[in-house]
């Protein structure tokens, strides 16, 4: 049976991820915050088992985490609300997944994985500067380390101030 760590489990993406790994059988180590309210979006199963830890504290996973896992999706990202492009500080403490705010503003049809990282803002700057430095991390520890950036998610717990939730209830309402 395949196991996968999962920090960052009650995002949309989190969750999707896990339900999905549950369909395939895959045993899946939930990291959520302590008390999170957010628990009760993941499906109940046999195969979620839940490391209560905070970001600041993921050097507790080993004594949390016993048995050996396949794989460590660390999607997790700490301040990601209206305090995401205002404070170069708060953005540092990240490691994570990647954004199409790395890429900053580009006059192009497509972007690629070639296209030119320009980030404007700190939360695409920390995005940037954590991939660098989780490729680097990994490449000490001789694991593979892949980098996704991640565009705009949709989904049932986007946040209702955003264009793309509330252009879509103004078009179901006609």
């Amino acid at each position: 049976m395949q196991r996968i760590i999962v920090t960052g489990a009650t995002s949309m993406i989190g969750v999707a991820l896990i339900e999905e790994c549950i369909k395939h059988g895959t045993e899946v180590y939930a990291v959520v915050r302590e008390g999170s309210k957010k628990r009760s979006r993941l499906p109940e199963s046999s195969l979620i088992k839940f490391a209560d830890c905070s970001l600041e504290h993921l050097d507790r996973l080993p004594e949390m985490i016993s048995q050996e896992c396949d794989t460590f999706y660390h999607i997790a990202w700490g301040n990601t609300g209206e305090n995401r492009n205002s404070s170069t500080e708060l953005q540092s403490r990240n490691i994570g997944a990647g954004s199409q705010a790395e890429y900053g503003l580009l006059d192009l049809d497509r972007i690629s994985p070639e296209s030119a990282a320009n980030p404007t803002t700190p939360y695409g700057a920390a995005k940037l500067a954590s991939g660098y430095l989780a490729r680097m991390l990994c490449k000490e520890l001789g694991i593979e380390c892949i980098w996704p950036r991640i565009f705009s998610v949709y989904g049932i717990y986007e946040k209702e101030t955003t264009m793309i939730a509330s252009g879509l209830r103004k078009m179901l309402a006609g």
